[in-house]
């Protein structure tokens, strides 16, 4: 696993919109009409480091609260090769076992095994957390009248609710397609239908609009997709994608999205250093380069 640190609000997701860049290792974009732009979104799976953090750091969070609704947390994590550490400062009433929160949450995610990047029952765990600075609580919170209280932290972040494809999730149609390939993955995992599967995994989908005469924007196909997952190194390359696209990407996308044009590139990379046991496989969706015209 590589070296993350996130507090306990980082969301796991983003989106970018796509400029035109020029380029013979890129996916051509000419031909794109004028009113068409792209739109793609990246999500994490549960076992991909940023998630794990995010999730080490809410595990500590959630236990506080349980114990003192009131409790002033600010903790982080940090997760690198079959180590943990959790640091921050904690104010609250009661105690809670942070070894074991964070134990309980890698094992839950699925992380059992040091060839899997971290063993929950094995792995170091260091933890430095005190208690609130007085200077910081005495100008935040303490004998302040509600109208008073100030904010411990600041964080700008960004979100919209879309009726761009339906009127019931409301999400960009890129963000929900890029979650639920990473739900999917975990799903297998899970249940134990695809055995080879392990915790860390990505995906981002690009999404082709068109803005419409009333300003409205309409998705019309999606563009490419990219699915990234951790893997034993038993599996085969041909099991790799014949998974993938049968029973990731055909039970999330609908085919509908999917045209002609779109192909297939997998390619498999494995990183077998003695600190980091990983084997990730891509799987990429995107449209062929078009030939110039001589």
């Amino acid at each position: 696993m590589c070296t993350h640190i996130n507090r306990v609000n980082s969301t796991g997701h983003k989106s970018m919109i796509s400029h035109h860049k020029k380029s013979e290792d890129m996916i051509s974009l000419e031909g794109l009409p004028a009113d068409h732009f792209l739109f793609a979104s990246e999500s994490v799976g549960e076992g991909h480091p940023d998630k794990v953090c995010d999730q080490l750091s809410d595990a500590v969070l959630d236990a506080c609260l349980v114990q003192d609704p009131h409790a002033k947390v600010a903790c982080e994590t940090a997760a690198k090769s079959n180590i943990v550490m959790a640091f921050g400062e904690i104010t609250m009433k009661g105690k809670v076992n942070i070894e074991k929160t964070l134990r309980d949450t890698l094992r839950e995610i699925g992380y059992d095994s040091k060839e899997k990047g971290i063993d929950s029952d094995k792995c170091s765990i260091v933890i430095n957390v005190d208690e609130q600075q007085q200077e910081i609580a005495s100008a935040v919170h303490i004998g302040k009248k509600e109208e008073e209280l100030c904010a411990g932290d600041q964080g700008h972040m960004f979100g919209y609710a879309t009726d761009e494809w339906d009127k019931e999730t409301l999400f960009p149609l890129s963000h929900y397609l890029a979650s639920h390939l990473c739900l999917k993955l975990a799903e297998l995992r899970k249940t134990g239908e695809v055995s080879w599967l392990r915790p860390d995994c990505k995906s981002q989908v690009t999404v082709e609009y068109v803005k419409q005469k009333d300003n409205s924007i309409k998705p019309l196909r999606v563009f490419n997709v990219l699915i990234s997952t951790q893997h034993d190194d038993k599996v085969t390359q041909e099991e790799i994608q014949k998974v993938l696209v049968e029973k990731v990407v055909k039970s999330v996308i609908p085919a509908n999205l999917l045209d002609e044009k779109t192909v297939y590139y997998l390619s498999l990379i494995h990183i077998s250093e003695p600190t980091r046991p990983l084997y990730i496989s891509y799987a990429v969706f995107c449209l062929k380069k078009k030939k110039k015209k001589k």
